[in-house]
């Protein structure tokens, strides 16, 4: 056998040196940096261990996600592209587990398969316009569409159950509506926000963990930790004073009381609720609560202004190019020329549509519109029949997607997460009704 082969002495006399020289001196370098900046430090190495938690393991990367998009205000005072970070390392998690397990039938998924299709009319709406600023907002759908196969995926192998991606959202958006609370009780906010920094959006992020919330609880049992968290969900969602998300919270009820998934005693201990934290936020922070009504009645007129100026520009666009539309992120740089008059003194920056449907048709087309609404008619479908076999949490599915459907027809908001989630849960509840209980599988 050769001298230099491998296993040898010689061969393996380098590396026995090499590594250990290797690990010091990176020990060197980090406790010299520590010394330094100790609290950069520590965020890096805790970043870089999430990270690498997540790359292996696909169902904590997930809930990750699930948990931080729901503190998105906050996460981008650290830095604006952290959320954008964090889906990146789901896909990549993702990819991972791909490359090393097989095939659950993905292809055959009438969600993912729209969801393709609405990809193609994205691209080629964007090939055909080349609008300004398009591969940052075709990026943004592109994250969005690989979030949904990524939730889908995760349900169909089991590695995490309806029930579990359920009381993640429910929890984070309690703690996320816990703190939007108290920061419109101390830093005189009139409107609830915080974890989002638009109220309204944050109204449209709380409006879906209401229903799940609800499923969640046993029935018939006494009230507890499901029962409080919907509480204090409802009560932050009202505190946001978002007129879009309460018609949507209204039609949610109704939904809720027809699939008998809430009973009319409940909705009106939900009322008394609303009505003692009402009462108490009102003797608590009197001039606050007065400053939000006073501030919601002086503005409303503008904004009713502002909503019909950005639905007329859009429609206009809509018009005029009615198959493929504009391109992605058209309507921002573009919906001016197509106005009829600007509203004097606008308040708001108008770069959205503030109409979920009619900024994808202004700038996706009909077509584009017409495969999105397939998109959420799938997952409703889907809802719609766990719930007639006898799923709870399809009820919840079903009252959210219709609640949500609602509140985007006054705030744009194809680009949060509630949306994609619930059709993502209404596609494989269908599957995965009759062996709910059965636990995760194995592969990571």
């Amino acid at each position: 056998m050769s001298p230099h082969a491998v296993g040898s002495p010689q061969a393996s006399g380098p590396s026995r040196v090499l590594l250990p020289t290797a690990l010091a001196l990176t020990g060197v370098l980090l406790g010299l940096a520590t010394g330094v900046a100790p609290l950069l430090v520590g965020t890096g190495l805790l970043a870089a261990g999430v990270t690498l938690l997540m790359l292996l393991r696909l169902d904590v990367a997930v809930l990750v996600f699930v948990v931080a998009s729901l503190f998105e205000g906050y996460l981008a005072q650290l830095d604006p592209l952290a959320t954008k970070l964090l889906s990146a390392v789901v896909v990549a998690s993702w990819v991972l587990m791909r490359s090393r397990a097989e095939s659950v039938g993905m292809h055959r998924v009438p969600v993912v398969l729209v969801g393709v299709v609405l990809w193609w009319v994205l691209l080629v709406s964007t090939l055909v316009n080349a609008p300004v600023g398009a591969a940052g907002v075709l990026l943004r759908w592109a994250g969005f569409l690989a979030v949904l196969v990524v939730l889908v995926d995760v349900l169909l192998r089991r590695l995490l159950r309806p029930e579990d991606l359920a009381r993640t959202y429910v929890l984070a958006a309690t703690a996320a509506a816990a703190l939007g609370l108290v920061a419109m009780s101390t830093a005189d906010d009139p409107r609830a926000a915080g974890p989002i920094s638009d109220p309204n959006d944050f109204a449209f992020y709380l409006l879906p963990a209401l229903p799940l919330a609800i499923a969640l609880r046993r029935p018939g049992a006494m009230p507890g930790r499901w029962d409080l968290a919907a509480a204090v969900v409802a009560v932050g969602m009202v505190a946001t004073v978002s007129r879009g998300a309460l018609l949507g919270l209204a039609v949610m009820l109704v939904v809720g009381l027809l699939s008998r998934q809430v009973r009319l005693r409940d909705l009106v201990g939900l009322g008394g609720v609303l009505l003692a934290a009402a009462s108490v936020l009102a003797v608590w922070q009197r001039e606050l609560v007065l400053d939000s009504l006073t501030q919601k009645t002086a503005i409303a007129g503008q904004n009713v202004s502002e909503r019909f100026y950005l639905w007329d520009a859009a429609a206009r666009m809509v018009l005029d190019r009615p198959v493929l539309g504009h391109g992605p992120g058209s309507f921002a740089t573009e919906h001016t020329w197509f106005a009829s008059r600007l509203p004097v003194d606008a308040r708001n920056d108008l770069d959205v549509a503030h109409n979920t449907y009619l900024e994808v048709a202004a700038e996706a087309g009909l077509l584009g519109l017409a495969v999105f609404l397939v998109l959420l008619g799938v997952g409703l479908a889907g809802a719609w029949t766990a719930w007639r076999a006898g799923s709870r949490l399809g009820a919840a599915v079903v009252a959210g997607l219709v609640g949500t459907s609602v509140a985007a027809c006054f705030v744009t908001e194809q680009f949060f997460l509630p949306l994609w989630l619930l059709c993502a849960l209404g596609a494989v509840l269908p599957r995965l009704t009759s062996s709910l209980d059965q636990p995760p599988g194995d592969v990571r």
